[in-house]
């Protein structure tokens, strides 16, 4: 449970960003197969306990870390008891003798139990019918393969992890100054290789082509290599740079030979292309680096989070 807030103080965004930081920490998790019963006459209503529990237990801490992920440590501080079922909840007092000995007579009185997803949910009340009505918001799979965009989706979300905790510890080692040691410097390189590395595997997770779900401009190839260089800025869609090579000038050799290719942006900040920095150029807007690029010192300086917050998954 999100403790703390009501779902009006929640936006589309946090919503999609517990998504994905849900995906991210239940990946690998298999669907759960287990029982549920016998059925007891607890103190806020009938329920039934799951067995064995400590798969879900596992479940519970991986959710409670996606929520502090996304909304702040006071999030998940709700502490969810022994793993269960409940049936009914009861709103007024009653004596749960007789409903136990009620629930006594169900026979057989364990069933199968199988969570194939976890589902963000939006639970309220209805005061008048004394009933709790929930819409189901967003759902993650378990044991299933993982559709591209939220392959993607999630090795983003590790890569901004990454990235704050890289940027984290160069603060407090810059805070540090003189008294920082080689342990200091060695925990930044390392830190600096997992970004590298989660960097890499968001990366693979590129598209081949244009997609909604991942930005993207347009280039041009020769003999098979993509020119970064010309233009300084990627054509947003193909139909501009058609209209360019309709337009070339005879001197405009590129233009005339190129092959119009689609690259993957890999993030839609201000930071010129390497081979601009090798030029000495400065360039602005939205250039960004190329995922499809893997030559060395291609990797990102900054992650786009605004760009991916807005993103359906």
């Amino acid at each position: 449970m999100v403790a703390g807030r009501l779902t009006r103080e929640v936006g589309d965004g946090q919503r999609a960003a517990l998504a994905v930081a849900l995906t991210t920490r239940l990946a690998g998790e298999q669907a759960y197969l287990g029982t549920a019963g016998s059925p007891l006459a607890y103190g806020n209503g009938p329920m039934l306990d799951l067995s064995p529990a400590a798969p879900l237990v596992r479940w519970q801490g991986l959710v409670r870390d996606a929520i502090r992920e996304t909304f702040g440590p006071d999030a998940g501080t709700w502490r969810q008891g022994k793993a269960h079922i409940s049936t009914h909840y009861c709103h007024t007092a009653t004596e749960s003798d007789e409903w136990q000995r009620r629930l006594r007579r169900i026979d057989p009185a364990h069933a199968p139990v199988r969570i194939r997803e976890v589902a963000i949910v939006d639970v309220r009340p209805d005061p008048v019918l004394n009933e709790l009505r929930y819409a189901v918001l967003d759902t993650i799979p378990l044991g299933q393969p993982l559709p591209a965009h939220r392959l993607a989706a999630a090795a983003r979300a590790d890569a901004d992890l990454a990235q704050a905790d890289f940027d984290r510890l160069a603060a407090e080692i810059s805070q540090a100054g003189d008294s920082a040691d080689y342990d200091d410097a060695a925990a930044l390189k390392r830190a600096r290789l997992d970004l590298d590395e989660a960097v890499a595997r968001w990366h693979a997770c590129a598209p081949a082509g244009p997609t909604a779900w991942w930005p993207g401009g347009w280039r041009l190839a020769v003999a098979g290599e993509v020119q970064y260089g010309y233009p300084a800025v990627p054509w947003p869609t193909r139909e501009a740079v058609d209209a360019a090579i309709a337009a070339a000038t005879p001197d405009q050799t590129m233009l005339r030979i190129g092959t119009p290719t689609w690259i993957a942006l890999d993030h839609a900040g201000t930071d010129p292309h390497p081979l601009n920095k090798d030029l000495g150029r400065t360039t602005t807007g939205p250039i960004g680096e190329f995922a499809a690029d893997r030559r060395a010192g291609s990797l990102p300086r900054a992650l786009d989070v605004d760009y991916w917050s807005t993103q359906d998954r």
